[in-house]
């Protein structure tokens, strides 16, 4: 009988175990792919963060785009107005596409990036409320990325945050025009949401 119990225990540990060494491995696989894109994460939500401070923003607004999100950031300059345009999108068959962001900045330069390792959503995310009290206005853009090929703890069903790309900023209400911004908080899908 002690036998039988000590087996039965002994089973139970190493069933944890395994289970712990299985949840060990898919944490180092989702922090490799992570730290595989950080650079261009970071290269990218600095290029927009610097036309955001530097520039007067107007409005942002959405375009259309098969194959991911665009957006564009209207800026006011003083003999007009400026777009700056953050589009993803994919190149490649359905099984061996790559996935890229691109930047056309306030001066006009367009950098791209390839996402290694990732697959990006056709749909994100675009929350913008507008706090009237303080003349403030605030938005939040989240644009997901997945492991590719597929894994069970980054997938569409299953998000790891900590690899997605989200822009947010604060800005004076005083200086946008409307373009679809209104009084009201939005909080909605964009993208090629099917």
């Amino acid at each position: 009988m002690e036998l039988l119990v000590t087996l039965v225990l002994i089973g139970i540990v190493l069933t944890f175990i395994f289970g712990l060494l299985v949840d060990i491995r898919n944490e180092r696989d989702n922090n490799n792919f992570a730290q595989n894109n950080q650079i261009n994460r970071i290269e990218i939500m600095h290029k927009v963060g610097d036309d955001l401070n530097k520039y007067t923003l107007e409005s942002v607004r959405e375009e259309e785009n098969d194959t991911g999100i665009t957006l564009k950031f209207k800026y006011r300059y003083p003999n007009g107005t400026k777009d700056t345009t953050l589009k993803t999108y994919s190149k490649g068959d359905n099984e061996d596409k790559d996935y890229y962001v691109e930047y056309t900045d306030y001066s006009g330069e367009k950098t791209t990036w390839k996402m290694n390792g990732a697959e990006i959503d056709t749909c994100g995310h675009f929350i913008f409320y507008k706090d009237n009290a303080s003349d403030k206005f605030y938005f939040k853009i989240n644009m997901y990325l997945y492991n590719k090929p597929y894994h069970e703890r980054n997938n569409k069903d299953k998000n790891n945050a900590v690899d997605d790309l989200e822009i947010t900023y604060a800005g004076f209400t005083r200086n946008l025009i409307s373009e679809g911004l209104t009084s009201e908080p939005i909080d909605k899908t964009i993208g090629n949401c099917a």
